[in-house]
């Protein structure tokens, strides 16, 4: 699991946690919005989770990029 610079941005402004972040992705619902392929985005209790496929250039191997992280809602 990797994370964007802008991921991260948004994971402090929102004040969360990488565990926050990582209990939506495991225990969260799809949005049901639609995405291109290879991106999935992810809900719970508020918080929003878009993961995109990428591939890591170190250790060559496809892995998960947290690209977007937002909170929906009141």
């Amino acid at each position: 699991m990797r994370f964007t610079k802008a991921a991260y941005s948004e994971i402090a402004e929102y004040e969360l946690s990488v565990e926050d972040v990582l209990e939506c992705l495991n225990c969260g619902r799809d949005s049901g919005r639609r995405r291109m392929r290879g991106v999935v985005e992810r809900c719970l209790r508020g918080l929003k989770v878009v993961v995109a496929e990428s591939w890591d250039l170190h250790e060559k191997r496809h892995v998960w990029a947290v690209i977007h992280v937002s909170k929906v809602g009141k």
